[in-house]
């Protein structure tokens, strides 16, 4: 399994080129005053920064799984580890089936 971190995943088309999407999903308010406090920008910076990205709204649409931060990093961290739980557990189940198959060109189990 890999894991990668692409932030524009979805605006240079490639999620086809991965197995699951996991999208981060925050308000748009509350995404502006994070980025205006992270970089130290204003407002107006904040929201021209935004506009050259696509919206997290239209990037919902290529998500297989959401993890909402719009509360506390407590609440966000429980939701990844739940996330990553769930993807742990499809390698295990895809390793143990590519384990089942290999060396068989048909695919199926002998």
């Amino acid at each position: 399994m890999l894991l990668v971190d692409i932030p524009l995943l979805v605006e240079v088309g490639a999620v086809e080129g991965f197995d699951r999407i996991v999208l981060v999903f925050v308000k748009e308010e509350i995404q502006l005053a994070r980025l205006i406090e992270r970089d130290r920008i204003s407002l107006d910076e904040a929201r021209r920064a935004l506009e050259a990205q696509m919206p997290l709204r239209e990037k919902l649409a290529f998500a297989d799984y959401v993890v909402d931060n719009n509360g506390s990093p407590e609440e966000t961290q429980l939701q990844v580890e739940a996330v990553w739980r769930e993807l742990i557990s499809l390698a295990h189940a895809g390793a143990k089936e590519d384990a089942a198959t290999r060396g068989h060109g048909d695919g199926e189990k002998t």
